[in-house]
């Protein structure tokens, strides 16, 4: 994979690529820690890839993040959006624009340790307060 700088793509490429590569992250990580069935694996993952529960996971990593990741998610959370996801409050889908433009970032910067660690990191306090 190449090295990418921040500003070699639009934010909502980013973000457009961000959206697989994290869901792609979510569901390795609820595969490795449940034996479940695919229907109630599909339940938990909608659980961490609706806007609001991204917002609520970039909240927790924004004081993890290098100041060159911080200006990723920036970019991508003041992007120009029209949509607007259904549920979710205006100010939780450009969060989660942001952590999605931070994880697109991560995969063509070739940083996918990094973007499992912090998503680790972030997620155990998440399951907890969610029970």
């Amino acid at each position: 994979m190449m090295l990418c700088n921040r500003t070699d793509f639009s934010p909502l490429a980013l973000a457009y690529l961000g959206d697989a590569y994290y869901e792609t992250i979510v569901r390795e990580y609820l595969v490795t820690e449940n034996n479940v069935s695919i229907s109630e694996l599909n339940r938990l993952a909608k659980s961490f890839v609706t806007a609001g529960a991204q917002a609520k996971i970039a909240r927790r990593m924004l004081p993890l993040l290098t100041e060159s990741e911080v200006k990723v998610f920036k970019s991508g959370r003041n992007a120009k959006n029209t949509r607007h996801a259904p549920g979710a409050s205006a100010i939780d889908y450009r969060i989660a624009t942001g952590l999605e433009a931070l994880y697109g970032y991560f995969l063509l910067s070739d940083l996918q340790k990094r973007a499992k660690e912090l998503f680790v990191s972030c997620i155990q306090n998440y399951e907890e307060e969610k029970q």
